[in-house]
């Protein structure tokens, strides 16, 4: 499977195909978290570099049906519903400030050498709170366990607590949703509106997120990369 080189919206509405497009932006900062990207063949520092750039143009600067500071997957979205603007609009805009936040923290000589690298990562963070994190109606909890995996993949939390001048509403918000997922968790109340059991998905986000964003738990994967008696990141039960 070929990995998003580059970031272009669509011109005309086909949800099956932006969707998919969606979750192409997700693969990406999956690959990044996983190191199987940057490589030295299928997907360059450089086809990275390109991909950092094209995100870094197509975000949106003025205001229209959206807040500026977005990546929406189609040009058009004026009179976008509520749940088509978190599958098209808010899902992208996770990705997007997951793979800056992922690259300035693991290739910061390409964040810098990027135009406009870090005011477009400053306001796209300041977008990402408008939501709380939380997905369109019923599924505002499913919303916010896939929310706060994503950015945890791109080590949001981690950058926000080395700088939370970036984005102080964004770090509270982060620490908020998590703390939420821990007390229901706790209290044994991780119950969705219909009844369903939400406890794995918020276990999930929250491990994820420590993790992934725990600089010395990373750098002990690291190190055991060559040990085959290491279990795999992707074969890790949560």
């Amino acid at each position: 499977m070929e990995l998003l080189k580059y970031f272009e919206p669509f011109k005309h509405i086909d949800t099956r195909a932006m969707l998919s497009y969606v979750e192409a932006m997700e693969e990406v900062v999956e690959a990044l978290d996983e190191r199987l990207i940057p490589d030295a063949k299928t997907y360059t520092l450089e086809d990275l570099g390109s991909y950092v750039k094209s995100l870094v143009a197509a975000q949106r600067r003025k205001l229209s049906f959206v807040k500026p500071g977005c990546w929406c997957v189609v040009s058009g979205d004026d009179g976008m519903p509520g749940d088509a603007r978190v599958d098209f609009v808010f899902r992208p805009t996770y990705a997007a400030v997951a793979t800056l936040s992922r690259t300035l923290c693991d290739y910061p000589v390409l964040a810098v050498r990027t135009p406009r690298f870090l005011p477009t990562l400053k306001q796209v963070m300041k977008f990402a709170t408008y939501r709380g994190l939380a997905g369109h109606g019923y599924e505002a909890d499913q919303g916010a366990i896939h929310a706060l995996r994503i950015l945890s993949l791109g080590k949001v939390p981690l950058l926000l607590q080395q700088h939370p001048e970036l984005c102080p509403s964004l770090a509270r918000i982060i620490r908020e949703v998590a703390q939420s997922m821990q007390d229901r968790l706790a209290t044994h109340s991780a119950v969705g509106i219909w009844g369903e059991d939400l406890s794995e998905g918020f276990r999930q986000a929250i491990e994820t997120m420590r993790l992934v964003n725990d600089p010395e738990f990373m750098r002990s994967i690291s190190e055991a990369r060559q040990d085959r008696s290491v279990i795999p990141r992707k074969d890790w039960t949560w």
